[in-house]
């Protein structure tokens, strides 16, 4: 984690494949693009699924590069000991990052995707729906973890639904009985690549 978030990551800079060859460098991913080929997403598959579980790489971070981080042993909580660049920490989606990494080590069996460019709209999401339509079809589930909080499964984004109450309920339950944590459905979400497909997934 302290690695991930040391990597000002916004969009189309340097950084991103500095962070790609240092944190993923153990990890074999393979690159989809676009026709032009433009980087869309870094997938690693893991077994046979029929879920995909989605982070991205980009943060909102104005200009790339490294920063330092802090730890708070009171608090548990990451922090910049210097916040004079007006900058984020980079936990969106680093903290998503770190999951990923943790669920490949941990052997849980799906399709993991990577995605360019989705503080900058969905960049690498929409190119994947655009030109990798029948590749993302054969999920039945995409499950995306890119949320503030630890609470939310998120049922609606933007512009409308995008799961199913029924699908919600039962991804919190499974949660909240593993976990101790106390997950429900919330339909306040907004945006993250899994928007890109709900006309060709049925449960995002």
């Amino acid at each position: 984690m302290v690695s991930i978030l040391t990597y000002r990551r916004p969009h189309n800079d340097p950084t991103v494949q500095l962070f790609i060859d240092d944190v993923l460098k153990n990890y074999a991913f393979t690159t989809l693009t676009s026709p032009t080929g433009e980087q869309l997403a870094l997938v690693l598959a893991q077994g046979t699924s029929e879920t995909l579980f989605s982070y991205h790489l980009d943060t909102v971070h104005r200009t790339g590069g490294r920063q330092t981080l802090g730890w708070d042993t009171e608090t548990g909580l990451f922090y910049k000991p210097d916040s004079s660049d007006d900058q984020c920490l980079g936990a969106d989606d680093g903290a998503g990052i770190w999951l990923l990494l943790e669920m490949i080590d941990a052997g849980v069996p799906g399709v993991y995707a990577l995605h360019y460019g989705e503080e900058r709209g969905g960049v690498g999401s929409s190119g994947l729906a655009e030109h990798h339509a029948d590749w993302l079809k054969s999920f039945k589930r995409a499950v995306a973890f890119d949320r503030r909080g630890t609470t939310s499964v998120i049922t609606h984004q933007g512009w409308g639904r995008c799961c199913s109450d029924t699908f919600g309920d039962a991804l919190a339950d499974a949660l909240n009985a593993v976990s101790g944590l106390r997950m429900r459905t919330d339909d306040t979400g907004i945006f993250t690549d899994t928007a890109n497909y709900v006309e060709l997934i049925p449960e995002c």
